[in-house]
């Protein structure tokens, strides 16, 4: 963590703390590149969002959660929510940490982040979108993370609750209300703050304004970044094409290997072919994200925790178009064919050729 945490105001301040928790794949990059961009203006309505980097924020969400282990490899953690605390536990105002890795406490013991606040006041904010559009971006983030299921193994594999009992699989971390009942037993529940992510179609500055109602600032004074940072969705082509890729790579290569495959592939080359429409879920997975939807809905609204949106925004709603099984081979062939040739001119390159004729 740098030195550079601005922590203005008398050493007897008392910091009110807003932890950002997730959920994955909720608007968290989204929000967090909001934050950076208005470092200096948040300061002065009172917020702080401490620059400490993306590698110094892992670590200490880690060492929040209590598990030190990521990406399949042991991280150097320990100490890091202290560093945090340490250097921003003087602020008078409010200090926002926002890092899905927080995710829900792995048992019944006060995780970290909440016991190394040392009594200061804490607000855990969950953000939340309907299970429908949750469950097709954890898959294809399964895809950008090496995995070589189909939707529907890894829907086989995820864990809906359809008992009220969660255990484990691809989901278990993504359930709402599995989630809010794990940070009650830790944090009052009116101090469970679930903000509600707009339905598709809605302005993006939606989820923004509705994030700023619980740091109690005005969302109009912070500016949008022009190209704020969303996590896009693969067309149903490309997906597949990177899901065959994974499979054929196995277990080939490094965690940290397939990182630099990662942003190459998938940042760089697939977003030079040809488009293709994105994948909805098939009936018979709709109808399961509807039942999960209804839960959630009735978790919360029966929980006492604070909301902020519409609750009515979590049930999914059916869209038009295909499902991530439909493809062709040819057109997957034909992906393969343009990402090819994408790798083959970045590798001339990088031997030294000008790309100039």
């Amino acid at each position: 963590m740098s030195d550079d945490v601005s922590t203005d105001g008398a050493e007897e301040a008392h910091a009110r703390y807003v932890l950002h928790v997730g959920l994955p794949k909720t608007g968290t990059s989204f929000l967090q590149s909001i934050l950076r961009k208005n470092r200096a203006p948040l300061g002065e309505s009172g917020v702080l969002y401490p620059t400490f980097g993306a590698r110094g924020r892992l670590l200490a969400a880690l060492d929040g959660r209590d598990r030190h282990r990521y990406a399949g490899m042991e991280q150097p953690a320990e100490g890091h929510w202290r560093r945090f605390f340490d250097s921003t536990r003087s602020f008078d105002g409010t200090v926002v940490f926002s890092h899905e890795v927080l995710g829900a406490p792995l048992s019944d013991a006060t995780p970290t982040a909440i016991a190394g606040l040392d009594g200061h006041e804490a607000d855990v904010l969950i953000t939340a979108r309907d299970p429908a559009r949750q469950l097709m971006s954890v898959w294809q983030q399964g895809l950008r993370f090496r995995s070589p299921s189909t939707f529907d193994e890894f829907l086989a594999g995820c864990d809906l609750g359809a008992d009220g009992k969660y255990r484990h699989g691809h989901f278990r971390d993504q359930q709402l209300d599995r989630v809010v009942r794990a940070w009650e037993k830790h944090v009052p529940p009116e101090r469970i703050r679930v903000v509600v992510v707009p339905p598709q179609g809605a302005a993006t500055t939606v989820l923004w304004e509705r994030f700023c109602a619980v740091l109690g600032v005005d969302p109009a004074l912070y500016e949008i970044p022009s190209q704020p940072v969303l996590n896009h969705s693969l067309g149903v082509v490309q997906a597949e094409f990177l899901r065959r890729v994974n499979a054929a790579m196995g277990d080939r290569v490094t965690s940290a290997d397939y990182s630099v495959i990662r942003k190459f592939v998938v940042n760089a080359v697939l977003a030079r072919t040809e488009p293709s429409p994105k994948p909805v879920l098939p009936d018979h997975a709709f109808e399961r994200a509807a039942a999960v939807a209804e839960r959630w809905i009735d978790t919360v609204r029966s929980g006492g925790y604070d909301v902020v949106g519409d609750l009515s925004d979590l049930r999914p709603v059916r869209e038009d178009g295909p499902g991530p099984d439909d493809w062709t081979d040819a057109a997957v062939a034909q992906v393969g064919v343009s990402a090819g040739a994408e790798v083959l001119i970045a590798y001339a390159r990088t031997r030294g050729g000008s790309g100039d004729d």
